[in-house]
């Protein structure tokens, strides 16, 4: 199943969310987190998701983060209150700013949910880690 950013498959009862395709075919909506929310819920029917792939995209900006915050809550929102049994989460394709981002939405994470959260097959802790020495070499 297909919807504009979102690919569920059904075989593996994973959920693909291609983030800028995603936006930008919901800018018609004025509340389209709602309508991402729905589409969501018509997968969750459907299938018992139990991994997200995340696909977020180089050229994604803080700027557009920013404007979406209220999807970025009401994704993380979805997905605890979902009761969904989410095993592992994909995060791939990350832009340069993505730590700046992260850095807002980690409060709202769990420390279990950090646990299966992989950011270009890498744990939270080794990219932390790399993404930390790589900042400080820049200016060491």
């Amino acid at each position: 199943m297909k919807k504009n950013g979102l690919y569920i498959d059904d075989k593996t009862s994973t959920l693909f969310i291609d983030v800028i395709p995603l936006l930008d075919s919901n800018k018609l909506y004025a509340n389209h987190e709602v309508e991402i929310i729905k589409q969501l819920n018509q997968f969750k029917e459907s299938v018992d998701i139990s991994e997200i792939c995340l696909f977020i995209g180089r050229n994604f900006t803080i700027s557009m983060f920013e404007k979406e915050m209220n999807l970025v809550t009401s994704l993380i929102n979805f997905f605890y209150n979902s009761g969904l049994n989410i095993i592992k989460c994909d995060i791939y394709h990350i832009p340069s700013s993505f730590s700046t981002m992260f850095s807002v939405v980690k409060p709202l994470i769990s420390s279990s949910a950090l646990k299966i959260i992989y950011f270009e097959n890498k744990t939270y802790e080794e990219w932390n880690n790399e993404n930390r020495s790589s900042q400080y070499s820049l200016f060491s």
